[in-house]
């Protein structure tokens, strides 16, 4: 499956495996439903960790998804491998608010972890 979504309490999770076009199409229109249907308050989510890299095109998406949480509270995170993680810093992402890359999927449920310990 290219695209797994799972709508949590903080978050709207996309797991994103592309492995051909016709993938690519499923993960931009799901991007797009972000933009366009609001998601409440929630933190989006896209974990790459099972792609093998990161395109243009779907960087284009993410620029557009972290443009439209500008002055928001919510997030763009981003879980990816290394050698998505050198290609989104590469592009300075990592430097544009409301946005956060994270190593792999352990950092960002570390991260998720600190937050629920400072609610609570």
């Amino acid at each position: 499956m290219p695209l797994e979504k799972k709508i949590l309490n903080q978050f709207v999770y996309l797991h994103h495996v592309r492995e051909d076009y016709k993938d690519f199409n499923v993960f931009k229109r799901e991007l797009e439903n972000m933009l366009s249907v609001t998601v409440g308050d929630k933190d989006v989510v896209v974990d790459f960790t099972g792609s093998s890299g990161i395109v243009s095109s779907e960087i284009g998406l993410l620029v557009r998804l972290i443009n439209h949480f500008k002055g928001t509270a919510r997030f763009l995170r981003v879980v990816g491998t290394e050698k998505t993680i050198n290609i989104l810093k590469s592009t300075n992402l990592q430097n544009l608010d409301n946005f956060m890359i994270y190593k792999d999927q352990k950092a960002f449920l570390d991260e998720v972890r600190k937050m629920a310990d400072s609610l609570e």
